[in-house]
């Protein structure tokens, strides 16, 4: 990244940042956000890809594939309610979401994936397709 990528990324943090805080929401991009892990490993027989998604479980990921590319999609709601007695007095709902796509090589089995999600780190394996 050059520098000039690098200010302007932490100037646009700082806006949205300034934003945030004067509408009293929590800060939109978390410094985490930035730091995105991911992998694309060729294990010979095998493909395997590995995001970071913390906070996320298997149930709010999307895990699609279609020729020559891997789309991994992240869903969440979250809604806050502030009660007084039985009546609800104030209501909060925050969302997030994601969206990554891998490229992928023609000689993908389509049919042939094993997903595991442990500790935030979402492992997804693409398997060869046979004498290739």
């Amino acid at each position: 990244m050059s520098a000039i990528q690098s200010v302007c990324r932490r100037r646009i943090k700082r806006v949205f940042n300034r934003i945030d805080h004067l509408l009293g929401n929590e800060c939109l991009f978390p410094p985490q956000t930035y730091r995105e892990y991911s992998g694309f490993m060729n294990l010979g027989s095998k493909f395997v890809i590995r995001l970071k998604v913390p906070g996320y479980s298997k149930k709010d990921l999307d895990i699609t594939l279609k020729p020559g590319k891997l789309v991994v999609t992240g869903y969440q709601v979250k809604e806050d309610k502030i009660k007084r007695g039985k009546k609800t007095v104030a209501q909060k709902k925050k969302t997030k979401h994601f969206t990554k796509t891998f490229g992928l090589p023609a000689d993908i089995n389509q049919k042939k994936k094993a997903i595991s999600l442990q500790k935030g780190i979402l492992t997804v394996t693409l398997y060869k397709k046979k004498g290739q």
